[in-house]
């Protein structure tokens, strides 16, 4: 998996938290962070940015891991 957007993803998540997950990894489930769906939402839109990628409703009600991020924004 690429380690580059596992560390850029961990970051945005930790910014729209305001929170540091230092243990996150790629098999850290999201509903072990302190984020909420609205919270999910930015991280996504702030990750569509960065990788000019986007990501359906389908495709985010499928996210259940920082990997699953991953995978989809950096393959």
């Amino acid at each position: 998996m690429n380690d580059a957007g596992i560390k850029t993803t961990i970051a945005i998540i930790e910014k729209v938290a305001e929170e540091e997950y230092p243990d996150a990894t790629a098999n850290t489930m999201i509903d072990e962070l302190s984020i909420d769906s609205l919270d999910l939402f930015t991280v996504i839109g702030d990750l569509e940015e960065e990788t000019g990628r986007s990501m359906s409703d389908e495709e985010m009600g499928r996210v259940a891991t920082i990997g699953d991020l991953v995978k989809h924004f950096y393959g």
